[in-house]
């Protein structure tokens, strides 16, 4: 539940930008370009780390459009916004276990955070 709401959050951040990406090619910054298509998006999926930028550009693809070289990076792209969302998530639970262990209610965190 709370994965979905922070996607959900991510999207919704994600849903103001423009339909270009920065992309560097050759090395060098090429600025704001259309969203690249086959292998080159396959390269910018790739180089995008986790963020608003990376899910605003993932959920505007149509996977049965993509080259199977974006499929790939695409779910490798999604891996990382899971990934990403687990550490940020780990570190609200880690400040909650820390503030409720101070007020000696810590064994309960587990239980408080599964309930939501």
């Amino acid at each position: 539940m709370i994965f979905r709401q922070m996607v959900g959050v991510l999207i919704e951040g994600a849903a103001h930008l423009p339909s270009t990406v920065s992309v560097e090619v050759s090395g060098e910054a090429s600025g704001e370009a259309p969203v690249p298509t086959g292998v080159a998006l396959a390269d910018a999926l790739d180089r995008l780390l986790p963020g608003q930028e990376l899910v605003g550009l993932l959920d505007g693809l149509e996977p049965a459009d993509l080259h199977e070289a974006a499929v790939v990076e695409a779910i490798a792209g999604w891996e990382r916004i899971t990934s990403w969302v687990a550490a940020r998530q780990a570190r609200m639970i880690t400040e909650l276990a820390r503030r409720r262990e101070l007020g000696r209610l810590g064994e309960f965190v587990a239980d408080e955070v599964a309930a939501r």
